[in-house]
């Protein structure tokens, strides 16, 4: 049986005779290759070290899948940067599912590998990233998203590598036996990094995580890339407005919240409008309850949406209902797309979005909240450009991705300094 990744077929390949195979994906910049380990040859094989790639320090970054979200995009911008700074970089993920991720890897040294996990429970991943990490050569692992956390930390301990790093996302996470998991584990961690002050608050308070052991390195976007044809509300008749937000439909993001809140503004005005792009769990719940709620007519669900500026264009203001959050990248594109942003009041949101300045911060899990935010940011339209030129001016300012580079080169330098007598 062949094959089929991206679109495009192999044919079937003997892998006990080959330590990877190299498939193709379609990328900006041409293609480029994923390289499928599989456990067999992992047992009996070594990777490619010639002396041009082992002469450089080879940094491993490990999340779950090559699907893209925030997280992920993170990722690849650590991947590129790292690599422009001169190191060898692999992207790992634990499973393919879309490899859109390759997608976001511009330089051709870069290795995006899959290990083929068949499900969370499949234990022999850990093993299979154990090989990987000795025969690679990989000096420093650093995991983005609980599942890769935990398996990172215990194959980079089984390896002996000599630095792993977490990448800390999201405040008040997962369940409790996979936090129970995450905090077992925090002692073959190095570093832990926390993409904002609302993470860290909640790791050192909740979970009792040393200060000493977080450093703060914000999410970050290249800045200069987004730009902005057309202003908020330019167009729109007087009481019009879109909002809009893009996340993936699921519970922690509590579309339902905003859902049920617009419903209430549109009966006030009738000239609102909501778009939703994102997929997830939840899409036909929420699907259903617009219908319920007889909105359908002002509510677009868009799914996975390619053209992301294009996107927070078509918007007046950008919403995130999030009952948890990390340091969301969506919130950030959007400010620098100069969108004025509601946003729930939680970690996270209120790291990004100064309230009365850049946007406001609302009760989350309230949708009489999120009805009279909705219809005071149109009654004030002056004051809603402003809080969206403000915002470009605080992303420029704090969410760049050249101080997240600065700060993980910052943070490399530290981990391995000698320690202070």
């Amino acid at each position: 049986m062949g094959l089929a990744t991206g679109g495009l077929s192999r044919p079937a390949v003997n892998y006990h005779d080959r330590v990877a195979l190299t498939l193709r994906l379609p990328t900006y910049s041409g293609y480029r290759r994923i390289l499928l380990v599989h456990w067999a040859e992992l047992e009996a094989r070594t990777l490619d070290g010639s002396p041009s790639m082992s002469s450089r320090r080879h940094i491993a970054l490990l999340t779950t899948t090559l699907d893209v979200s925030g997280a992920e995009r993170v990722l690849a911008l650590l991947a590129n940067g790292l690599a422009e700074a001169g190191y060898r970089v692999s992207v790992v993920a634990l499973q393919r599912r879309s490899g859109h991720l390759a997608r976001l890897i511009h330089r051709a040294d870069i290795d995006v590998v899959d290990l083929g996990m068949r499900g969370p429970f499949d234990l022999r991943v850990v093993w299979r990233l154990r090989t990987w990490l000795r025969q690679a050569g990989v000096s420093v692992v650093y995991t983005f998203l609980p599942h890769a956390h935990i398996v990172g930390r215990l194959a980079g301990r089984l390896a002996g590598v000599s630095r792993v790093l977490s990448s800390q996302q999201v405040a008040n996470w997962g369940s409790a036996w996979r936090q129970s998991l995450e905090a077992w584990t925090d002692r073959w961690c190095d570093r832990i990094v926390a993409v904002s002050d609302g993470v860290k608050d909640d790791l050192v308070h909740r979970m009792g995580v040393p200060a000493a052991h977080i450093a703060v390195i914000f999410n970050a976007i290249p800045v200069s890339a987004y730009e902005s044809r057309r202003a908020p509300f330019t167009g729109t008749t007087a009481g019009a407005a879109v909002f809009g937000s893009a996340s993936r439909l699921a519970p922690e993001k509590d579309h339902a919240s905003l859902i049920r809140g617009f419903a209430e503004a549109y009966r006030v005005n009738p000239r609102l409008r909501l778009r939703l792009a994102g997929t997830g769990p939840l899409a036909p719940a929420l699907k259903q309850l617009i219908g319920d709620l007889h909105v359908g007519m002002a509510v677009e669900m868009l799914g996975q949406v390619t053209d992301i500026q294009a996107f927070y264009d078509s918007l007046d203001v950008y919403v995130q209902p999030s009952r948890t959050e990390g340091l969301p990248c969506a919130v950030i594109e959007a400010m620098a797309m100069e969108r004025p942003v509601i946003a729930t009041n939680v970690p996270g949101n209120r790291d990004a979005v100064v309230h009365g300045d850049t946007g406001w911060l609302i009760e989350p899990s309230s949708p009489s909240a999120w009805a009279t935010a909705l219809l005071d940011s149109v009654q004030d339209r002056t004051g809603a450009v402003a809080r969206g030129r403000a915002g470009r001016q605080r992303t420029a300012r704090l969410f760049d991705s050249a101080q997240m580079m600065a700060g993980t080169l910052q943070l490399l330098r530290d981990i391995d300094a000698p320690p202070q007598c």
